[in-house]
């Protein structure tokens, strides 16, 4: 079962097992924790009942229960559909929006396909090789002592031109 809160706003989506639990009489519940300790659980399920004309909600003992009339529930389990709906008129000029669907007939959430890569360009004409990887420099895997002499350095040419003047 999956539980959706928006302001105002609770969405129950049952999957097989919960459509089998409220056919067969039971009770189809379950709960989130948000903590360790037990009394740190939000609780959500729905019963079927004759005991209520229309879609209701109650509160209590941190659980949501969505109450759904028996006739209208039989009639939803045979094809589900549409979700079954309702409103409740909390006071003040708000209103509580009630929906149970099946996972069955909802369809799942996706992400947008994100677009192809470009394809890479290739150096090779076509009808010529691929270029071959470059060559190492001289010198570059020199071993040995003379790896290890510095560099012979030239000597500046503003250096020789100033003495050539005096």
């Amino acid at each position: 079962m999956k539980l959706e809160l928006e302001t105002n706003d609770l969405r129950l989506t049952l999957d097989e097992h919960d459509l089998y639990r409220l056919e067969h009489g039971r009770e189809a519940s379950e709960a989130t924790r948000f903590g360790a300790e037990e009394h740190q659980e939000l609780g959500y399920g729905v019963i079927v009942t004759d005991q209520v004309d229309r879609l209701q909600a109650v509160f209590k003992n941190d659980t949501v229960t969505v109450l759904i009339p028996r006739r209208e529930a039989e009639e939803w389990m045979r094809a589900p559909g549409e979700p079954l709906t309702g409103r409740i008129v909390l006071g003040y000029g708000q209103i509580l929006s009630l929906a149970v669907a099946s996972a069955a007939s909802t369809p799942p959430i996706t992400a947008p396909a994100l677009p192809a890569p470009p394809a890479r360009p290739t150096r090779a004409r076509p009808g010529k090789r691929a270029p071959r990887r470059p060559k190492k420099v001289a010198g570059a895997a020199r071993r040995g002592p003379a790896a290890r002499r510095p560099a012979k350095v030239k000597p500046s040419t503003r250096k020789g031109r100033a003495r050539k003047r005096r």
